[in-house]
């Protein structure tokens, strides 16, 4: 049997403590440091007025983080963050292809920011908005 020696005990604390830190540390790395630095550099990029959903969803999901963990929640402060990561690097690389855009001369189309035009492509609605005469019968009833 294995005696219990000061050097053994001390690695069993050394790892105990360890264990119960996880949560903590793990939220320092994720959103104290990386997540922050992303919601400053999309506000920098001017994401504010180029990306405005995905800037404003990384900062609510940035508050929501660490609001969390001064609750100690720790595992659902992690996702809140991981979410505030990925829409800051999506407001992030919005933002710079519109700059870059408007730098080639590239056209605005109006005041609609680049997450809006994709939205609206995606919906199908392209470019313009559908008439709401029917060739054939004149106005539309509804």
């Amino acid at each position: 049997m294995l005696a219990c020696t000061p050097m053994r005990y001390s690695a069993i604390l050394l790892i105990v403590s360890l264990a119960c830190a996880c949560g903590p540390t793990r939220y320092l790395v994720t959103v104290a440091y990386t997540t922050e630095d992303l919601v400053e550099a999309a506000k920098k990029a001017n994401a504010e007025k180029l990306a405005p959903y995905e800037y404003w969803s990384a900062v609510q999901y940035l508050h929501m983080a660490q609001e969390k963990a001064a609750q100690a929640d720790f595992e659902l402060s992690l996702k809140y963050g991981q979410k505030a990561g990925e829409m800051a690097r999506k407001a992030l690389r919005l933002s710079r292809k519109e700059t870059k855009d408007a730098r080639l001369g590239a056209p605005l189309r109006g005041r609609m920011g680049a997450s809006q035009r994709m939205g609206r492509e995606r919906m199908g609605w392209g470019g313009s908005r559908p008439s709401h005469r029917s060739p054939t019968t004149g106005p539309a009833t509804l």
